[in-house]
């Protein structure tokens, strides 16, 4: 993702700027751009990186080394990402931690051995579901969806000897 903005300059060539709104365009994104003497009257199209970058977009074939360059010409730049990792970042960004030094869990009822565990297990009983069904619900008809028909059903049988 390119942030670009309406009247931007081309990054290796400030005779062009950008036409198009302002707003993120994916990296491959068609730009309309125009000339800084006509910057209302759109001339041709350039991808969103060559844009933002120049030339160096398609002239370092290392991706590493690539991003290493694009973060020395804007430190904030959502180069390689969609929308989808932009928008985890965004989620990721306003994410608030709680210090966990602040309350202490309170340990006094832990069961710290084993077989405590197994003791309180052996001597539970599970619940019972023998409570016998006293009352017997209606089913009403719905008020809000019709009725199924089915007095007009009727099946086909498949065609098998079909030739083409």
């Amino acid at each position: 993702m390119i942030y670009l903005t309406k009247g931007q300059t081309l990054f290796d060539n400030p005779g062009m700027v950008v036409y198009d709104q302002t707003g993120y365009y994916d990296d491959g994104s068609s730009v309309i751009c125009a000339t800084i003497h006509a910057p209302e009257e759109p001339v041709c199209r350039y991808e969103a990186k060559f844009i933002a970058y120049g030339n160096l977009v398609y002239n370092v074939t290392n991706h590493e080394e690539l991003m290493e360059q694009v973060l020395k010409i804007d430190p904030k730049s959502l180069f390689g990402k969609n929308n989808e990792e932009r928008a985890v970042d965004k989620v990721i960004e306003n994410i608030q931690t709680v210090d966990s030094t602040d309350t202490p869990l309170d340990t006094s009822e832990a069961i710290t051995n084993p077989q405590q565990v197994e003791d309180a297990l052996a001597t539970s009983t599970p619940p019972t579901t023998d409570t016998p069904i006293t009352e017997i619900i209606p089913i009403e008809n719905s008020t809000t969806t019709p009725p199924i028909v089915t007095d007009n059903i009727s099946t086909t049988t498949p065609l098998t000897d079909i030739t083409f």
